[in-house]
């Protein structure tokens, strides 16, 4: 199995360790940002699109609405 810890005890021995985050900070913090470039990269086809879609269907719903809802001067041609 694993190596958990020393073998022997020694009686008013204190030992100290330093987490390897600690050591490392400029390189932890950089693998992070890239880290969450690399994520936005991966989710965005599957988010921008469903949204581009959904934005092109409103705005030509819109135009139809518009072109729907207008007068037909053929109608009102002879109300003089």
């Amino acid at each position: 199995m694993g190596h958990k810890g020393p073998r022997t005890f020694f009686r008013g021995m204190i030992y100290y360790a330093v987490s390897p985050f600690y050591l490392k900070p400029d390189v932890v913090s950089t693998y992070g940002i890239t880290n969450m470039i690399r994520r936005i990269k991966e989710e965005t086809f599957y988010v921008c699109t469903p949204l581009a879609v959904a934005y092109l269907i409103y705005y030509f719903l819109q135009k139809k609405h518009a072109q729907l809802n207008r007068k037909n001067p053929q109608d009102y041609m002879n109300d003089t």
